[in-house]
């Protein structure tokens, strides 16, 4: 609940332009490390007080993110409230289906795709998914409206955050399995050698992505940041067994920091774009949900193809060309289903302008 919430927040506040861009960049910059601080942090407790403080931890921090919303943010939304009937029928249909789909794909990385159990949940989530259109088609009040079907702009950005998220938790998953297993790294050391990428994404996204979307347009920066995303899996591909952190592994690890600080902001950014401020919660739901099972289907495949060729090093560049794909596919459909504009969304002045009021 709490993503979209925030990405509504902010497209409330700020209005379409440099300034929306700059707020998302820094929301994107936050996201996108949130995935290598937690393993820093897991990496930590594990070898500190224990796995079980990884859930101990969300106590403290929720406790202060609630003192913090409590005091900072508005108690009610600006302008008029739109009441309307809640669609419960899609959203337990949408929601089951998600989640029936990734366990199908979790399970059978341990049971084999053609098992029964897996056949089975694979077939019960494309029923829940076909049960969830018929209900939209017959809906007063749909769980995803036709408005946000036909905004082209808002269709591309989550098939980009499917594919772009599902590629950069593998990689987080793979690399993370590969440091300890294969190089006899500690959760710690681990959790250490992930600050290359946790360091690029946040800088990047921070002081260049936002400020790339306003100039050369978000279809762009998303392309190049699949495209350094490949570059990265493909050398994770041909990684040695035994190589030096500072020359085999971090150079991928900052080209895939790079990558997620260059896309991330834009796909965001790209699934508010042209949206009213009544359908920007939707909106974001949307971007998040695709984020997250694009993760979570991302990780299972790659564990069935740890699974099925143990943990050696031709399985792990095996895993990494399932990344590299993910990333040529999403660089394909970048190309092809985000609108092209005649235009940037702002020219250099505006941003730099924007820049200036807001202390830049």
């Amino acid at each position: 609940m709490i993503p979209p919430a925030a990405l509504a927040t902010l497209a409330v506040t700020f209005a379409e332009g440099a300034h929306r861009n700059r707020a998302l960049g820094v929301f994107g910059a936050t996201t996108g490390i949130s995935a290598s601080i937690g393993v820093l942090a897991s990496g930590l407790l594990t070898a500190g007080p224990g796995w079980r403080w990884i859930f101990f931890i969300n106590a403290p921090v929720g406790v202060g993110l609630i003192a913090l919303a409590l005091l900072m943010l508005p108690g009610r939304a600006p302008g008029r409230v739109v009441r309307q009937r809640f669609d419960l029928g899609g959203a337990v249909t949408a929601t089951g289906g998600l989640l029936l789909l990734v366990y199908a794909v979790s399970r059978s990385s341990a049971h084999g795709w053609g098992s029964a159990g897996a056949l089975g949940l694979l077939a019960a989530s494309a029923v829940a998914f076909v049960a969830f259109l018929v209900i939209e088609t017959r809906s007063s009040a749909p769980l995803v409206p036709a408005a946000a079907i036909r905004n082209r702009s808002l269709v591309a950005a989550n098939l980009a955050a499917f594919l772009l998220f599902g590629a950069i938790f593998a990689s987080i998953f793979l690399g993370s399995l590969f440091m300890q297993q294969a190089l006899g790294y500690s959760p710690t050391r681990t959790g250490l050698a992930w600050l290359a990428t946790t360091v690029t994404s946040f800088v990047t996204a921070a002081t260049s992505g936002a400020k790339l979307v306003g100039i050369v347009g978000p279809r762009r920066l998303i392309a190049a940041g699949f495209g350094v995303l490949a570059v990265a899996a493909y050398l994770l591909t041909h990684v040695s067994a035994h190589p030096h952190y500072a020359s085999g592994l971090m150079p991928m690890l900052i080209l895939t920091g790079f990558a997620g600080g260059l896309a991330a902001p834009a796909v965001q950014i790209s699934a508010l774009t042209g949206v009213h401020h009544d359908m920007a919660g939707l909106a974001g739901g949307l971007v998040e949900t695709m984020r997250e099972v694009g993760g979570g289907i991302s990780v299972a495949v790659v564990a069935t193809v740890l699974a099925s060729r143990g943990l050696d090093v031709d399985a792990f560049h095996r895993a990494y060309w399932a990344v590299l794909a993910a990333a040529g596919l999403g660089l394909l459909v970048t190309l092809v289903a985000f609108p092209r504009r005649s235009r940037p969304l702002l020219d250099r002045d505006d941003v730099d302008r924007a820049d200036v009021r807001v202390g830049g």
